[in-house]
This record gives C-alpha cells, structure tokens and sequence, in this order.
C-alpha cells in the first residue's frame, strides 16, 4: 500500500499511526456495509420500502381496514400510501405500475386470472319497500350496478 500500516516489536505487533487511521476507516467501511446488507435484506423480504395500495373509497372500513392496520404492525418499515378511485382507473394503475396492489369491491373482467377473492363484505343497501330487490336476502354488487349509490366523500380515517 505504500505505507506501514504494522509495526514489529520485541512485544509483539502494533499498529502505526497511518494503521490505526487505515483501521478506523476499515471498521467504518465493514461497518456500512453491513448495515447496508442487513436493509437489502430486509427489504427484498417486504419489510421495508413503499407499498402504493389502489382502494375503492366505500370499503375503506371492516375487512380492509383490519388487514391495513395489521400490516402496518407486522412491517413497521414500509411505508405505506392509499390511492382511492373506481375499479377501471385501479386496473389502468396496476397495469402502469403506479400502484403496487388494488382492492375493488367487485370483480372485472379485465382483472381474470390476476385477482383473488379475500373476503365478502357486507353492505346494508337502504331501498324503498316496492322495489324489485327487497325480496332478496342477499344482494351481490352486480344487482345494484344500476342502481344510484350514495358514498361518502373522504374515506374513515385509520386508527
């Protein structure tokens, strides 16, 4: 290297001045990288980094909700932004890569073979009595495609 970085002695091997510097700096370097290690693990294991998660605004409550909050307490590290939107402007994210995940309150058929269904929401649809579906118990998302829905405007706040 150009320098003594070691000294010999009768009592055994010291370092000089520029090999305590040299050391210093080694230690530092060993130091940051595996510091640097120890993140790039962590982060290809999903631990850490940015999730762009696409919602529709109306289920921003129960089922949702509760897995939203229970992976921001299993992976403290990532950082996490919520998009809302109708279910063809999600689509047109994911396929641009601006959102990483989307949850959509029903299925398209633009999204067949790259969707899962997670779990079923239940609704309360208020209709008047003489209406065509107050005979029905239940009532899936494609009967009420016609029908005028009232939103809220901002989505429930997370805890």
């Amino acid at each position: 290297m150009g320098s003594k970085i070691f000294q010999r002695t009768n009592g055994g091997t010291q370092p000089t001045i520029e090999g305590e510097e040299f050391i210093e700096d080694a230690r530092r370097i060993v130091g940051a990288t595996d510091a640097m290690t120890a993140r790039l693990k962590i982060r290809s294991r999903g631990e850490s980094g940015r999730l762009i998660i696409g919602i529709h605004t109306s289920l921003s409550a129960g089922n949702l909700r509760a897995t939203l909050l229970e992976h921001r307490q299993r992976f403290r590290h990532v950082e996490r932004q919520l998009v809302d939107g109708a279910s063809d402007h999600l689509i047109s994210d994911l396929a641009s890569s601006a959102i990483d995940v989307a949850f959509a309150a029903e299925s398209a058929p633009r999204w067949s073979g790259k969707s899962l269904l997670l779990w079923s929401e239940r609704v309360v649809a208020a209709l008047p009595a003489n209406h065509p579906l107050t005979c029905h118990d239940v009532v899936h998302w494609g009967k009420l495609r016609r029908e005028p829905l009232l939103i809220r405007r901002r989505a429930a706040k997370m805890a």
